[in-house]
C-alpha cells in the first residue's frame, strides 16, 4: 500500500468514527421521532394488519356509503368484474 492510500483510509476511519460519535450523541441527546399516520379502514382489514400495527375500532363513525364510478363507454373486463363483486356486496 502507498502512503497516500494508506492516509486516504486513516482519514476514512476517522470520518467515520466521527460521524458515528455525532450519532450516538444525538441519538441520546434528542427525544425519540415518532411518525403516526392513522387511517379510517373498514373493519375487515383488522385480519391482515402487519406486525408494529393497531386497530382501534372507531366507534363513534357515522355509516357510510360507498360509491363506485367508471366511465360508460369502457369495456374493461376487470371493471366488469370489479362493479358485478361490488353489487354484491
Amino acid at each position: 500500500m502507498s502512503r497516500r492510500s494508506v492516509t486516504r483510509a486513516r482519514s476514512r476511519r476517522r470520518a467515520l468514527a466521527a460521524a458515528e460519535r455525532r450519532a450516538r450523541r444525538a441519538a441520546t441527546s434528542q427525544p425519540s421521532l415518532v411518525l403516526a399516520t392513522t387511517v379510517v379502514l373498514p373493519e375487515s382489514c383488522r385480519a391482515n394488519l402487519l406486525a408494529g400495527l393497531a386497530a382501534v375500532p372507531v366507534l363513534d363513525a357515522p355509516a357510510v356509503t360507498t360509491v363506485i364510478a367508471w366511465p360508460p363507454h369502457s369495456r374493461s373486463r376487470a371493471l366488469a368484474d370489479l362493479v358485478r363483486v361490488a353489487t354484491r356486496l
